[in-house]
């Protein structure tokens, strides 16, 4: 824009109703890993034009109209997060590329659970342990780890503040240790995998704690509803399903939860494709 704010577009492909967006780059925090194959930033803030309807849930851009002079509201705030990803072994290319597909699910699905204010941006994929001191994520050659963070881990520059997952979260290690020797090409770009992950990256990221635990005890709340990702990243009934009363259960998160629905379900609401 110039100094006045204002911007001309002149592209004779542009119509009334076509959508624009537009972005502006606010702040980048410097990455503390200090690695010089790693991003260099942590994360960015951005400031864009999309507009978010909480009753449809649904994400848009402003659509142009016939006034020569057309005002755009710029107040949506995104936070962009940059990773560094080391696999312990030598990577073949079919599980490289659905390592991919699974980190762009991932961004989707943090998009959409925090009604676009938060994605992934830039993730460095290395493999044969490379660089693992400086990496937040590092995938394990273990068919058993069981996927956990570091809270806070972004913000710290110690080789032990990262996120650790496996080659695929199957959902237990039994599942890991038996599905993972047979299943070629492994696949972790599945809802289990990458929800998990995004739960992971809330403690990582964003230094939340588990919301299933009280605060002094070990033992589960009462699942009434799902209160969000850090409490249950599978859908909510899953959960509940061992301790339901059935029809008369008045504890079903069904009952007691409003339907969820996605803001993926239209372009704008989609962080990467």
């Amino acid at each position: 824009t110039d100094s006045t704010g204002m911007i001309k577009l002149n592209y004779p492909e542009l119509a009334t109703g076509d959508s624009v967006k537009l972005y502006a780059h606010l702040y980048s925090r410097p990455s503390v890993k200090g690695d010089d194959f790693r991003p260099g930033t942590a994360f960015s803030v951005h400031l864009d034009n999309a507009r978010f309807d909480s009753l449809a849930y649904h994400m848009y851009y402003t659509e142009l109209d016939t006034a020569r002079v057309q005002k755009v509201l710029m107040d949506h705030t995104t936070i962009a997060y940059n990773l560094m990803v080391t696999v312990e072994w030598e990577m073949r290319q079919d599980y490289l590329t659905n390592l991919i597909a699974a980190f762009r699910s991932a961004s989707n699905y943090l998009y959409d659970v925090t009604d676009g204010q938060i994605r992934l941006d830039t993730i460095e994929i290395h493999d044969y342990d490379f660089a693992r001191n400086g990496a937040d994520v590092l995938v394990r050659a273990n068919n058993v780890e069981w996927p956990r963070a570091n809270t806070g881990g972004i913000y710290r520059p110690y080789s032990w503040a990262k996120l650790w997952m496996p080659r695929k979260f199957y959902g237990t290690t039994d599942k890991g240790r038996n599905l993972s020797a047979t299943e070629v090409p492994l696949d972790p770009n599945t809802p289990k995998h990458y929800r998990t992950f995004v739960h992971e990256l809330g403690h990582y990221m964003l230094g939340l704690y588990d919301e299933y635990l009280p605060r002094f005890d070990t033992a589960p709340c009462p699942q009434i509803a799902n209160y969000g990702y850090m409490d249950s990243h599978y859908p909510a009934r899953a959960r509940h399903r061992a301790n339901c009363r059935g029809p008369e259960c008045t504890n079903c998160p069904t009952a007691n939860s409003p339907t969820s629905t996605s803001i993926t379900a239209s372009p704008a609401g989609i962080s990467w494709s």
